[in-house]
C-alpha cells in the first residue's frame, strides 16, 4: 500500500511538473508616442507593437481591446454595469463628459489590417492576420490612434486641471492555455493583460508633471534627470520598464515629489517616490514611511520586489480609495485625515498580486483582492518586525461580519465567482474579506512558517506569469491534506466557521454575532407617545443581530403615563432560504396593544378605549435567475384578528345624563398580497396587487409606484391607484353605515379608517385639532380633506381609480437646501375620479384634483402636504366650514418604512459608493 501511494505521488508530482515545463505565454514588447492636449482633454498617439507568439497554436486573428470607447455612449457594457451598481451618473453624462477612441490604422509591415467588430462590446475590435502567425513567430503591428478622455467616472480620464491615463493605447487580449480572453472595460471587474517591455514617450505642456509606471529616462542635459526632451511649450518624458502588463501615467500641475531608497533583505535598492498633490494635505506626511513598509513587509512574506522603482500618487479617481497598476498606485484621498497605511500598503500590495502574480482579475478576483487582504489583515496585527501587535480587537473578527451576515440571509456568492457576476455589495465582500477568511483558515490548519513556504514557493514560481486557481491548489496540495482539503470552500456559499454550541448570554442593546457563538437576548429602553397613552416608556428585548438569525423576536412592552396603562408591540418571525423555486420563506406574527380613544360621558366618566391585534402570516420571494437581480417578486398573506373596544351610550333618566360604558368588538381580516418591486437605480418601480376580504365585504386594490431620475439627485414619482369594494351581502344602507370606515377613498384615509391598525397615527380618533390632519398614503392618496362631511368627497362602496404625481424640486430652486440638514420640497399634484360621478344624475365633475407642495422631514418618514390649488367642490367644502382656514388644510403623514434586508443592504451600499 505504501508503495502504491509512493508511486501514485510520484506520477502525480510527474505530471504537474510537466504541465509547468509546457508553460507559455505570449511575448509583447511596446514602443509608445503619446502628445496629451489639456484645453481638448485628448491624446494622440501612435503605437509600435511587436506581438510575440509563444503558443503552439497558429493564430488568424488578435483581439485588441479598445477600452476608451467603454465611455462612448449609454449602451456599453460600462454603462449597464453602473446602472445595476446603483450608479446613474455615467449614464446621464454630457456628451463632453465621454470619451472614446478612433483614427485607428492598424498595420503590419505597412500593410492593412481588416477590423472586424465585436458582436456585443463597442470597445472590443478583431484584428484579422492577412498572413497567419504560427508558433514562435512574430509581427510588427503599428497603429495612430486619438482618445478624448472621459471625465473621471472610473479609475481614469481628468478631473478640473489633472488627468489620470490609464488604459488609454490599443490593447491586446490575453491568449493563453484557455483560449482568447477579450473583455469589455468595468468598473466592477478589473483587468487580464500579457505581460511586455514598454518604452513610452509622453509629451504634455511644460506646466504639467508626470507620474508613471517604470523608471524615467535622463536625457543627459538635465540635472533632475526628469525631462527627456523638451520645447518651449511643451516637455517630453521617456518611460522605460520591463516585464509589465499595464502603463499607466498622471499629469498634474501642482505636484510635489518626494524621493527615497530602501533597501531589502538581498542588498537590493529600491527608488521610492511620493507625488503629492501640493502639500496641504497633511496626512500625506507620512506616506513615504507608509510606502517603505508596504515595500519591506511584502518582500519578506512573499517575495522580493522584482523591479526598480515603487510609486504612490495623490490623485483623483472618482471615487475614494486607491487604483493599482505595475509599479505605480494612485490614492484618492478627499478627507483631511483619510490617507492611512493600511491604504498604501493595500495597494502597494497589488504589484505582488495583480502586478507580478498576474491572475485573471476578471474571471477570479479572489486571487488579487483576497490575497491582498489576507496580507492587509496580517500588517494590521503585526509591527514591521513581524512580531505580534496586542489589539483591543482582532480586525479578522470585524471583518467576517459582512460575509456572515450575507451568507446568514443566503445573499452571498461563492468565493470563485466571477467578477461581473458577483452582487455590487458581493464584490466588495467576498472577494476581499471571505477570501481572507479562508486563507487565514489554511495558515492556521498548517501554521504560519508552512503558509509561508507555500506562498513563498507559488511566488517564486509564477511570477511574471498567469497563474489559474489550479495552479494555487497545486501548491497547497504539494503542502500535505490539510490545506489542500479546505480549497474546495472556494465554490461554496455559506459560513467559513464550523458551527458550534452557542452560550446564551444577555447585553445591552445590540451587538455583533461574529461565528454565531452566542444566543443573545439584548435589553434596551424604549420610548414612544401617542395622544391617548402619552410618553410612554418600556424595555425592548429582541435578539437581531448580525449574522441574522433565522428565528427572530423583538417584544416590547411600554407603560403609558397617561393612560396607566400597559401596552406594546410584538414580532416573531421564522425565515428559511429554500433555493429554488423561492429565495426566501418566512412565517412571523406580529401583536399591539395600545389606546385609541379617550372619551368623557356627560357623567364625568373619563373611558379609555383600546385595540389588541395579533396578525400570523407569510411572505413568499420568489428566487431570481442572476443573483445580481434587483427585482423582488412575493406573495405574502396575513391574517388580521382585531379586538376593539368601542363605547355603547346609554341614557340615566333619573340624572337625565347621558353615558357611555365600554364594549367589546371583534372582526378579522384576511389579506393577500402579490406584488413586485423593482429598485434598480434608473427608473426603479414596484406594483402591488392586494385582496382583503371579511365577512359582509372585500376590497380589491391595486397600487403601483414609477419613478423618473433626474439627471443628478431626485426626480418625478407616479403612483397609480385603482381600487373596487363589494359586498358578499346585499347592498343597502344598513351594510353600507356598517363597513363606511372600510370604503375606499380618494383622500388619504384618517385613523379611525386604519381598519388594520397598520399605520401609526399620533391622534387615531381626532377630529380637531393638529392630529387630525394625520391621514395615511393609501387608495386615492389626495391630500386635501373633507373631515367634517358626513360623506366625504371621493369616498365609494364602488370604484375609484387616482393618479399621484410627486415633482422633486431641484436644490438650487429649494430654499431649504441651505440647510445642514436634507429637507426636500416636492410639488404633488393629484387626479382621481370615481364611481358616483359617473351616475346618470350627477352634476359634479367627474374628475376632481388637487395639489401643492410637500416636504419632507427625517428621510421622508414625516411629510407636510401644503394644499394650493383644488377642484371646485373642495373650494365649496372649505366656504362652508366655519373656521376652515389655510393652516386647518394643511396635512401630514407618518410613514414608518417596512425593511426587506435584501434591498436595504443594497441601497445602503449604494449610498456608501455613491458617495465617493
Amino acid at each position: 500500500m505504501k508503495y502504491f501511494i509512493t508511486v501514485f505521488f510520484a506520477l502525480a508530482s510527474s505530471l504537474l511538473s510537466n504541465g509547468q515545463d509546457n508553460y507559455w505565454q505570449q511575448y509583447l514588447k511596446y514602443d509608445i508616442d503619446v502628445k496629451l492636449d489639456d484645453s481638448l482633454k485628448t491624446l494622440d498617439g501612435y503605437l509600435k507593437l511587436i506581438y510575440r507568439n509563444n503558443s503552439p497554436d497558429t493564430l488568424s486573428f488578435i483581439w485588441f481591446h479598445l477600452w476608451p470607447n467603454a465611455y462612448k455612449n449609454d449602451r456599453t457594457a460600462l454603462t449597464d454595469q453602473t446602472l445595476e451598481n446603483g450608479r446613474t451618473d455615467f449614464y446621464f453624462a454630457p456628451a463632453n463628459r465621454r470619451g472614446y477612441i478612433n483614427r485607428l490604422d492598424f498595420r503590419i509591415n505597412d500593410e492593412p489590417q481588416k477590423l472586424e467588430d465585436h458582436p456585443s462590446d463597442i470597445d472590443i475590435v478583431k484584428m484579422i492576420l492577412e498572413k497567419p502567425l504560427g508558433p514562435g513567430e512574430e509581427v510588427l503591428i503599428t497603429t495612430p490612434y486619438h482618445v478624448k478622455l472621459p471625465y473621471n467616472y472610473s479609475r481614469g480620464g481628468y478631473y478640473q486641471k489633472t488627468f489620470q491615463i490609464t488604459q488609454w493605447y490599443p490593447k491586446p487580449a490575453v491568449y493563453d492555455r484557455h483560449g482568447w480572453h477579450e473583455m469589455p472595460y468595468l468598473d466592477q471587474g478589473e483587468f487580464y493583460s500579457e505581460f511586455g517591455d514598454f518604452t513610452v514617450d509622453i509629451t504634455v505642456p511644460s506646466y504639467y508633471k508626470i507620474a508613471a509606471t517604470g523608471m524615467q529616462i535622463p536625457s543627459g542635459n538635465d540635472s533632475t534627470g526628469d525631462k527627456y526632451k523638451n520645447s518651449a511649450d511643451l516637455t517630453t518624458y521617456r518611460y522605460q520598464q520591463d516585464s509589465v502588463h499595464d502603463f499607466a501615467w498622471f499629469a498634474d500641475r501642482e505636484f510635489v515629489l518626494l524621493k527615497d531608497s530602501v533597501q531589502l533583505e538581498s542588498g537590493k535598492n529600491v527608488l521610492l517616490q511620493v507625488y503629492r498633490h501640493g502639500l496641504k494635505n497633511k496626512a500625506w506626511n507620512d506616506a513615504m514611511d507608509y510606502l517603505k513598509e508596504a515595500i519591506v513587509l511584502h518582500s519578506k512574506w512573499i517575495g522580493e520586489y522584482p523591479w526598480p522603482v515603487a510609486t504612490v500618487v495623490e490623485g483623483y479617481m472618482g471615487f475614494a480609495g486607491g487604483m493599482e497598476y505595475p509599479t505605480i498606485t494612485i490614492l484618492h484621498t478627499p478627507g483631511k485625515n483619510s490617507l492611512s497605511a493600511d491604504l498604501i500598503f493595500h495597494e502597494v500590495g497589488h504589484n505582488w498580486f495583480y502586478g507580478i502574480l498576474a491572475n485573471n482579475e476578471r474571471s477570479f478576483p479572489w486571487m488579487d483582492e483576497g490575497f491582498n487582504s489576507f496580507y492587509d489583515n496580517r500588517y494590521r496585527n503585526t509591527g514591521v518586525t513581524g512580531s505580534e501587535k496586542k489589539e483591543i480587537f482582532s480586525t479578522s473578527t470585524i471583518e467576517k461580519l459582512p460575509y456572515q451576515t450575507l451568507a446568514s440571509l443566503k445573499l452571498d456568492q461563492p468565493i470563485n465567482t466571477p467578477a461581473d457576476s458577483l452582487t455590487a455589495v458581493n464584490a466588495a465582500v467576498i472577494s476581499y474579506l471571505k477570501t481572507a477568511d479562508w486563507l487565514k483558515k489554511i495558515e492556521d490548519s498548517i501554521g504560519r512558517t508552512a503558509f509561508d513556504e507555500v506562498m513563498q514557493a507559488y511566488y517564486q514560481k509564477w511570477k511574471f506569469k498567469h497563474p489559474y486557481p489550479e495552479d494555487f491548489y497545486a501548491m497547497l496540495k504539494e503542502h500535505g491534506p490539510q490545506a489542500a482539503e479546505m480549497y474546495p470552500l472556494i465554490n461554496k456559499t455559506g459560513m467559513l466557521s464550523v458551527p458550534v454550541k452557542r452560550i446564551f448570554k444577555v447585553a445591552p442593546f445590540i451587538a455583533p454575532n461574529p461565528d454565531l457563538k452566542y444566543n443573545y437576548l439584548f435589553i434596551a429602553p424604549l420610548v414612544g407617545f401617542n395622544n391617548y397613552d402619552g410618553f410612554m416608556a418600556g424595555a425592548l428585548f429582541h435578539n437581531y443581530t448580525a449574522p441574522v438569525n433565522k428565528f427572530l423576536f423583538a417584544v416590547a412592552p411600554m407603560y403609558g403615563f397617561k393612560s396607566k396603562k400597559l401596552d406594546g408591540i410584538g414580532r416573531v418571525s421564522y425565515r428559511w432560504h429554500p433555493d429554488h423555486i423561492f429565495r426566501n420563506v418566512e412565517i412571523f406574527a406580529n401583536a399591539s396593544r395600545f389606546t385609541m380613544e379617550d372619551f368623557t360621558d356627560e357623567g364625568g366618566n373619563r373611558l379609555r378605549l383600546s385595540f389588541n391585534k395579533i396578525v400570523p402570516g407569510f411572505r413568499l420571494e420568489f428566487k431570481e435567475k442572476s443573483a445580481r437581480s434587483t427585482l423582488t417578486k412575493y406573495i405574502g398573506f396575513k391574517q388580521f384578528l382585531i379586538n376593539e373596544e368601542q363605547l355603547s351610550f346609554y341614557r340615566d333618566t333619573i340624572r337625565q345624563l347621558n353615558l357611555a360604558n365600554k364594549v367589546s368588538n371583534s372582526y378579522g381580516i384576511s389579506q393577500l398580497s402579490l406584488g413586485v418591486d423593482q429598485y434598480r437605480a434608473l427608473y426603479p418601480y414596484n406594483a402591488e396587487l392586494r385582496m382583503e376580504a371579511s365577512g359582509d365585504f372585500g376590497r380589491l386594490t391595486f397600487t403601483g409606484n414609477y419613478f423618473f431620475n433626474y439627471k443628478k439627485k431626485g426626480g418625478i414619482n407616479l403612483r397609480l391607484f385603482a381600487g373596487k369594494f363589494f359586498y358578499f351581502t346585499d347592498k343597502n344602507s344598513t351594510s353600507g353605515y356598517a363597513t363606511n370606515r372600510y370604503h375606499l377613498n380618494m383622500t388619504g384615509p384618517k385613523g379611525d379608517e386604519d381598519y388594520t391598525y397598520s399605520n401609526y397615527f399620533a391622534g387615531r380618533n381626532e377630529f380637531e385639532g393638529f392630529y387630525s390632519q394625520q391621514i395615511m398614503m393609501r387608495d386615492g392618496a389626495f391630500k386635501v380633506r373633507t373631515d367634517m362631511l358626513s360623506n366625504k368627497i371621493g369616498k365609494t362602496d364602488d370604484w375609484l381609480t387616482a393618479m399621484n404625481l410627486t415633482v422633486d424640486i431641484p436644490d438650487k430652486l429649494n430654499p431649504l437646501s441651505l440647510l445642514p440638514v436634507d429637507i426636500p420640497i416636492r410639488i404633488f399634484v393629484d387626479a382621481g375620479t370615481y364611481s358616483q360621478v359617473w351616475e346618470k344624475d350627477n352634476t359634479d365633475p367627474r374628475v376632481v384634483f388637487d395639489g401643492g407642495f410637500q416636504v419632507s422631514l427625517l428621510w421622508n418618514m414625516v411629510n407636510i402636504y401644503i394644499p394650493v390649488v383644488y377642484s371646485d367642490v373642495y373650494k365649496d367644502y372649505f366656504k362652508s366650514v366655519p373656521g376652515n382656514k389655510f393652516w386647518n388644510r394643511i396635512s401630514f403623514s407618518i410613514d414608518i418604512p417596512v425593511v426587506e434586508p435584501r434591498k436595504m443592504i443594497t441601497q445602503v451600499f449604494r449610498k456608501a459608493a455613491n458617495k465617493n
